[in-house]
């Protein structure tokens, strides 16, 4: 778990809630931030590293609200409890979002029958290229219901918020997603328990998510890798059940752009 420095406070630390750019996994612009919990009048001591600080709150159930501009707004249902709590939350910027002009990008517009923006389609990116692996279980076996994972070949950090496919090297096998709840070295403790047992050597491939925005438009961003050029399986979810999929080559630092899409 990571260690959260904290300044000297005259009131009871009770929570301490991270906000994090998805893409960057740095603390997002500030400006025009809105960190609070419903009900609750008293405002957070913010902290230039993306930390706001909640103190003196009752023990007990909160929905807290995150809106930032440039990124979707993020409202989670949390527990505080006698000792202070700790949440992290990974923000997805909306198309409007100012990339740098190398960041590594799909955009893709959706439309119904009478041209009219979709909003709210479910978009889900797996970097399937195994050299983008984030790291490899090292375990003989990695049991189902576990709630932990032992990692080797780790690319850099793992954060609270970021999303694997555990998969095989061969492909054989069932993969299965998950979330990490809190990270720290090469061990994660997952926000579920794994639903099957994965061998020593799966892979972790990224998975990012997103939403289409009112106006039918949505952006992917993805971070570096360790190749020039990677493959992702794009899933696109809507109501009722419909579900397209594409596969997409991408080139670091080059957006591809899939047009409109009828929904």
């Amino acid at each position: 778990m990571e260690t959260v420095r904290l300044v000297k406070l005259r009131n009871r630390l009770s929570l301490a809630v991270r906000v994090l750019d998805a893409h960057t996994s740095e603390a997002p612009r500030q400006t025009g931030a809105i960190v609070a919990l419903e009900d609750i009048a008293a405002k957070p001591v913010r902290k230039d590293d993306g930390w706001y600080l909640f103190t003196d709150l009752t023990e007990g159930a909160y929905r807290l609200n995150v809106t930032i501009p440039d990124y979707f707004p993020e409202q989670l249902d949390i527990r505080v409890n006698d000792a202070h709590s700790i949440v992290y939350v990974p923000l997805k910027a909306t198309p409007s979002f100012p990339f740098r002009e190398n960041d590594t990008l799909i955009r893709v517009m959706f439309r119904d029958g009478e041209e009219r923006p979709v909003a709210g389609l479910a978009l889900t990116a797996t970097v399937t290229t195994e050299s983008c692996a984030k790291a490899r279980l090292m375990p003989e076996q990695t049991e189902a219901g576990a709630r932990e994972l032992t990692v080797g070949q780790l690319a850099g950090a793992m954060l609270p918020g970021e999303c694997y496919l555990i998969q095989s090297r061969t492909g054989e096998g069932a993969a299965e997603r998950c979330e990490i709840a809190e990270a720290e070295g090469r061990t994660a403790k997952l926000k579920a328990p794994l639903v099957r047992p994965h061998a020593r050597g799966s892979l972790l491939l990224p998975v990012l998510r997103t939403f289409s925005s009112e106006r039918g438009e949505a952006v992917i961003a993805f971070p570096g890798h360790r190749t020039k050029a990677f493959d992702v399986r794009l899933q696109i979810e809507g109501a009722g059940g419909r579900t397209i999929e594409r596969e997409v080559t991408m080139r670091e630092g080059a957006t591809v752009n899939l047009g409109t899409i009828r929904w």
